[in-house]
């Protein structure tokens, strides 16, 4: 079960380089925090499979996928079957975003 822990008396800096971070990953304060402690005390316990798998988990339940995406055909023959039906676990060569009519430009 998630426990919930509160900082205090965060350096200006540092909580401007973790809000900018936040921003290029495209993910809230908490979850890039998270990441951040997560890639100082789990460095080696997290499978590549595990990491992508928290990166594209929201809040809510819900799965963060891409519209569409690409990847190497070298990269696709190398997957199993069962991996092809699914999500691929594996980290894509292009992803376009795509601007959908209930998306707003500067959320993009």
């Amino acid at each position: 079960m998630p426990t919930t822990l509160t900082l205090k008396n965060i350096p200006d800096t540092l909580y401007e380089r973790l809000k900018a971070s936040a921003q290029k990953h495209r993910r809230g304060l908490n979850s890039e925090a998270i990441v951040c402690l997560e890639s100082v005390q789990l460095p080696i316990q997290i499978t590549q499979q595990e990491r992508l798998a928290r990166a594209r988990a929201l809040p809510n339940g819900a799965i963060r996928s891409p519209n569409i995406s690409w990847i190497r055909q070298d990269r696709w023959d190398a997957l199993t079957p069962k991996q092809k039906r699914k999500f691929a676990p594996v980290c894509p060569d292009f992803v376009p975003e795509l601007l959908s009519p209930t998306d707003e430009l500067t959320d993009i």
